[in-house]
């Protein structure tokens, strides 16, 4: 489904079709609580049939052609998902628990019906979010609040069931910086060991390309934040950024490894390794490079970890560079030595440290 606007054939049929619109809605409800495509006429608490039928919405299924059901499975999604809208609105009043488990159950139902792989979840929450989006993200953080205390495996934490979904479609709702910064911590502090964690980021760096001013504002809320792992969401915020006004975010990223604070300095080297300096003036490679080379000479343990990623992200775009002369851009066998020669006393500090602990 189109997330742009995935309901477009059910508000065009609202409004130009009502008595039609009426009947599909009540098939939909119809078929959602059968948990089947396809039920008997008279299970459809409407009238407009004939209407629908003459204009090839509906079909007659069944071995002896005796159940009714949507002609088309793209409007039986529009319906679907309009019909779960109207069955979540009433939640988003109860606790986090409550809306999420109402959530897993309508969603599940709904796919069960309209097809895996067409999402539908994300298309939900965007019509459950329209003008409370707050409210919805808000829920999501109490809920990561409490799933921090829980173990996924049991399957007990309902937070990962919202948690794809509500990333995907996170800079399409109506989330300013003030309420990401507030409610993010949890949510990262939930994610944070799962191979999904990475999606929040994601998330922050396609709301930053929405617009330079989308991006500023990002950015100035983020890392002015107190909690460290809400100040690494600026590094994304630089990263989209960077799309609208590259000279800036590089700009931004090199004064932040100037900061004292180590974790200003750790947003400000991840984003010298996220910034694509594909199709951008060599320069900016080399500063990056020459800014590098005075970290790694200046070992410290609460930030050569990112150094050694960013140094790994960067391989690809100094082979790309290599050669152009006059651009001192060193070769990717000289990249390469020093990556390995920063991991190489990451790996050592941190085998001394497991070796303290054990004393």
């Amino acid at each position: 489904m189109d997330l742009s606007n995935p309901t477009s054939r059910w508000e065009e049929l609202r409004n130009e079709r009502p008595d039609t619109h009426e009947f599909l809605g009540a098939l939909a409800e119809a078929e959602f609580r059968a948990g089947k495509t396809g039920v008997e006429p008279g299970a459809v608490d409407a009238e407009g049939l004939g209407e629908a039928e003459d204009e090839d919405m509906v079909e007659w299924q069944g071995d002896e052609n005796d159940l009714i059901s949507f002609a088309s499975d793209e409007l039986r999604r529009e319906y679907l998902a309009r019909h779960a809208e109207s069955l979540l609105q009433g939640k988003l009043e109860e606790g986090p628990e409550e809306f999420a488990s109402s959530f897993r159950t309508v969603s599940n139902r709904a796919v069960q019906l309209g097809g895996v792989g067409e999402n539908i979840p994300e298309v939900i929450l965007l019509l459950v979010a329209a003008g409370r989006a707050e409210r919805v993200f808000s829920l999501f953080s109490e809920l990561a609040n409490r799933a921090v205390e829980e173990d996924r495996e049991s399957g007990r934490s309902l937070f990962w069931d919202l948690y794809q979904p509500l990333t995907n479609v996170l800079h399409r709702l109506d989330i300013g910086p003030e309420e990401l910064a507030q409610n993010a911590a949890p949510i990262l502090r939930a994610s944070s060991r799962d191979m999904m964690g990475g999606q929040l980021h994601g998330s922050v760096e396609k709301m930053a390309r929405q617009s330079k001013e989308r991006a500023d504002e990002l950015y100035d809320t983020l890392i002015s934040h107190p909690d460290p792992p809400v100040k690494s969401l600026a590094a994304n915020a630089l990263d989209g950024l960077s799309a609208w006004d590259f000279e800036e975010a590089h700009r931004r990223a090199i004064r932040l490894t100037e900061e004292e604070a180590p974790i200003l300095k750790r947003v400000g080297i991840g984003s010298l390794g996220k910034v694509d300096y594909q199709d951008q003036d060599p320069s900016f490679l080399r500063e990056t490079w020459e800014r590098l080379e005075e970290l790694v000479g200046d070992s410290d343990k609460e930030t050569d970890y990112v150094l050694v990623r960013t140094l790994g992200d960067l391989l690809t775009a100094f082979e790309s560079t290599t050669g152009t002369e006059g651009d001192e851009i060193p070769s990717t066998d000289r990249v390469g030595g020093v990556l390995a020669e920063v991991a190489g006393r990451t790996h050592q500090r941190g085998k001394i440290t497991a070796g303290q602990g054990v004393c």
